[in-house]
């Protein structure tokens, strides 16, 4: 009997800010959030991405250690983009695997998944010309970034938005490959948008989430969560599914 086409699987991980001492990231246990959040990752899925703030500033190698410990215990491949919080030189020496040139890139089942690195608010020039030869292979593809690239209407969030967004999406908009979708971290907040007729999906942080009409910096009650993406056996769409992490959240402070 001639078996059904297999859905392509991976979860996004984002904003973990892990410490290696025992304070709390705006009230939340983000170790064990953590560690929860790798026990939920399903066994049969394809990889794992993490989209950076992996730790919290300022960036040390004991809590890339601490962090590297949690996610070793993941059931699958995991992929790593550096963000804001990060320092790229740290993470390559702590962290397996992220010893590499950003974007990196590699193709999984006919998809072609991608990485750039934003950590110092932009994507510069030579990453843009790697990635605009990337995207004109005749795969689909997948692009991971840590900062949002859309404007939230009146939300404090928009002054941390990736600085040369129209850069990226220039070279979406001019690729001569289908782009599935543009998945981000950063905000710590589920939304959905759009740029160059290309899905933009940003997840949850596994740590605070942000509120981003509320006042600057304010939070919400909602639980750290991660999001499982499936793309369709035919190769057309990208559909999110969010994990809540709920046992982490808590409700004082250290």
């Amino acid at each position: 009997m001639e078996q059904e086409p297999r859905s392509l699987r991976f979860a996004q991980f984002s904003d973990t800010h892990v410490r290696c001492d025992e304070r709390y990231f705006r009230n939340v246990d983000s170790k064990a959030a953590l560690k929860k959040a790798v026990g939920m990752v399903p066994g049969d899925i394809d990889f794992l991405v993490h989209t950076g703030d992996l730790i919290s500033r300022p960036a040390d190698p004991c809590s890339y250690d601490a962090y590297a410990a949690l996610i070793a215990a993941a059931p699958c491949p995991v992929w790593h983009i550096p963000g804001n919080h990060d320092d790229p030189r740290l993470m390559a020496e702590h962290v397996p695997g992220c010893d590499t040139e950003y974007p990196w890139s590699f193709l999984l089942h006919g998809v072609r998944f991608i990485g750039v690195d934003s950590s110092t608010g932009n994507i510069d020039g030579a990453q843009i010309e790697r990635l605009r030869v990337l995207l004109q292979s005749a795969e689909p593809c997948v692009l991971f970034v840590h900062h949002h690239i859309c404007a939230m209407k009146d939300s404090w969030l928009n002054q941390f938005a990736l600085e040369n967004a129209g850069a990226l999406c220039g070279v979406v908009n001019a690729a001569g490959t289908r782009v599935l979708g543009i998945i981000h971290g950063h905000i710590h907040h589920q939304a959905q948008f759009g740029c160059a007729g290309v899905p933009v999906f940003s997840t949850p942080a596994l740590s605070a989430q942000f509120d981003p009409y509320g006042a600057f910096l304010a939070t919400t009650q909602e639980p750290p969560a991660f999001t499982e993406f499936e793309v369709s056996p035919d190769l057309q769409e990208l559909r999110a599914r969010v994990h809540h992490v709920e046992e982490s959240h808590q409700t004082g402070g250290k």
